[in-house]
């Protein structure tokens, strides 16, 4: 009897939560915010520690959002990444893709504390975040290691580049 009372209520909330959402999406957004050492840790060290070019892939799922969400249609509005590198660390030339776009502009972003943030790339998710994505270093630039010692091929010297930070601005719809 409680069990069912408690479980009535939560499918209460539950709904109105996603009817709020579902009706303010304009001015309701939710963030998400991915650590790529925290949370795709063996990809980003295959990132780093791979020769340029390689492609890694990670998974993202339902997962990665609130419970509530599960089956819901994700809106990504926006999508950037944002790199963290020690301070006045140049990421001049570098050029990372996800899923096939390039991204090579990284402008210090006031709201991540001025670390080199890419441009919106929302659109590349405009068929779903949830699956499959491809990111590739194509050009390390000067996050490169300054001397190569064989047999190691990093293209990206872990001191250079601590972690890469996806954010997520969504709606559902």
């Amino acid at each position: 009897m409680l069990r069912e009372s408690v479980e009535e209520l939560n499918a209460v909330i539950e709904g109105s939560i996603l009817n709020f959402l579902k009706n303010n999406s304009l001015n309701n957004s939710l963030y998400r915010v991915f650590s790529f050492r925290q949370e795709f840790s063996n990809e980003f060290n295959r990132l780093l520690h791979s020769p340029a070019g390689d492609p890694v892939q990670i998974q993202i799922t339902d997962k990665h959002f609130p419970i509530f969400l599960k089956g819901q249609n994700l809106n990504i509005k926006t999508a950037q990444l944002v790199l963290r590198t020690p301070k006045d660390q140049s990421v001049e030339e570098f050029d990372i893709s996800i899923n096939g776009e390039s991204q090579t502009s990284f402008e210090g972003a006031t709201q991540f504390g001025r670390l080199p943030t890419s441009e919106n790339f929302a659109s590349l998710f405009s068929t779903g975040i949830l699956g499959e994505h491809t990111l590739v270093v194509n050009i390390p630039g000067n996050l490169a290691p300054d001397s190569i010692v064989p047999p190691d091929v990093s293209a990206i010297d872990s001191d250079k580049l601590t972690d890469i930070y996806l954010y997520l601005e969504y709606g559902i719809s």
